[in-house]
């Protein structure tokens, strides 16, 4: 993933325990309630799930989501063709990241400068 942040002139981004866990829940939520979706059942949006995981940024947030067994390149691979995953992946504003996996279901989540 870095790699391919700095192929577009960006810093590669950090890892973000805090919101790696909110990725997390939000894959597994996605496997247990059987949804693949960014708004959970329940209209619990990337900004909510964060706010509730405790996670406080500076800036931007975004949200990458999967449905694969194959694993990570794969994953990668289908963020790099799909303009909009592409675009959040190539966004030199965001500085940390969360990833998630439960089964099938993946989550990356991009902050702008996490507190905490």
């Amino acid at each position: 993933m870095n790699e391919r942040r700095r192929e577009a002139g960006c810093e590669p981004l950090q890892w973000h325990e805090p919101t790696a866990r909110v990725a997390e829940a939000h894959s597994a939520d996605m496997f247990h309630r059987d949804f693949f979706d960014h708004l959970t059942p329940d209209g619990r949006d990337l900004y909510r799930r964060l706010i509730s995981g405790g996670v406080r940024w500076r800036g931007v947030i975004a949200e990458n989501i999967a449905l694969t067994v194959r694993g990570s390149q794969t994953v990668i691979d289908l963020w790099m063709e799909s303009p909009p995953h592409r675009a959040n992946i190539e966004d030199c504003t965001f500085t940390h990241e969360g990833l998630g996996l439960f089964r099938d279901r993946w989550t990356q989540v991009l902050v702008e400068r996490p507190r905490g």
